[in-house]
C-alpha cells in the first residue's frame, strides 16, 4: 500500500519522519490559503533533497506557469491537482512535464464515475477526498463503500480523515478493492498543522503491515 504524508513544510520533521517510517510520496502545498503551505521558509536544498522518497507539489487551480516553476524549483516528482482542472489542463501538465500526476476528486454523498472518465489516462492516479466549502483540510471522511462499484483503470487513493484507528479497515477495503493503491495522510497525524506526530505515524506504518501479513 503506497503511503503519501502530506503537509509537511519542516526540516527537522521531515527527516525525524523518514529516519523512522520511510513513507513512499512526500507531500508540499503549494496553496496559500492552507495552514500547510510551504511558502519561503524551505528551499529545495534543504527539504527532502537527500531521501529516494517521491516529492509531490500539491497545487489548487495554479497556473501552468507556476507548476512549472515548483517543479524546477523544487525538483518535484509529482504534481497533486487538487482544485477544479479539467482534464485538457492535466493532459497539457502530463505532456509537458516528466512527473507522476495526480488528480483530486472531493466527494461528498454520491460519486459520479461519469466526471472520472475524461480524466482516464491522464493521471497516473486519482485520489479521492472529502468534499468540503473549502479545498482539503477537513479532517472527516467520506463514505468508502461509494468507491466499491468503480469500474475504471486508474488506480487511486484514498484521504480525507483517515487516523491511526483506520489501519484494519483501510487493509480490508483495499483487499475488495484492488484499484485502491495507497492512502494520502495528513491532519490527524499532526500535532500542530505542518508537524506530523512522527511515532504515530510509525505505529499506523506498522500496523498496516501487520495486517497485510494476516492470512
Amino acid at each position: 500500500m503506497i503511503i503519501k504524508v502530506c503537509g509537511l513544510r519542516d526540516i527537522e520533521n521531515v527527516n525525524s519522519l523518514l529516519e523512522n517510517c520511510s513513507p513512499d510520496l512526500l507531500g508540499m502545498i503549494f496553496y496559500s490559503k492552507s495552514p500547510r503551505f510551504i511558502g519561503d521558509t524551505v528551499h529545495k536544498n534543504n527539504l527532502f533533497s537527500s531521501h529516494a522518497q517521491k516529492r509531490i507539489g500539491v497545487f489548487v487551480d495554479s497556473p501552468f506557469s507556476e507548476i512549472l516553476k515548483k517543479v524546477q524549483e523544487f525538483e518535484l516528482d509529482g504534481v497533486q491537482l487538487h482544485g477544479n482542472e479539467g482534464a485538457d489542463f492535466v493532459k497539457n501538465i502530463k505532456e509537458a512535464l516528466d512527473v507522476t500526476v495526480i488528480k483530486v476528486f472531493r466527494i461528498g454523498k454520491t460519486l459520479d464515475l461519469e466526471v472520472l472518465r475524461p480524466f482516464e489516462g491522464l493521471a497516473e492516479y486519482f485520489l479521492f477526498d472529502t468534499e468540503t466549502s473549502s479545498f482539503g483540510g477537513s479532517g472527516e471522511r467520506f463514505d468508502w463503500q461509494l468507491l466499491e462499484g468503480y469500474d475504471l483503470q486508474t488506480p487511486y487513493l484514498l484521504s480525507g480523515g483517515i487516523s491511526a484507528e483506520d489501519a484494519e479497515e483501510l487493509v480490508d477495503f483495499q483487499k475488495r478493492n484492488p484499484k485502491m493503491a495507497g492512502i494520502d495522510i495528513n491532519s490527524r497525524f499532526e500535532l500542530e498543522p505542518g508537524i506530523k506526530d512522527v511515532d504515530m505515524v510509525k505505529t499506523f506504518m506498522e500496523k498496516l503491515t501487520g495486517y497485510e501479513n494476516e492470512d
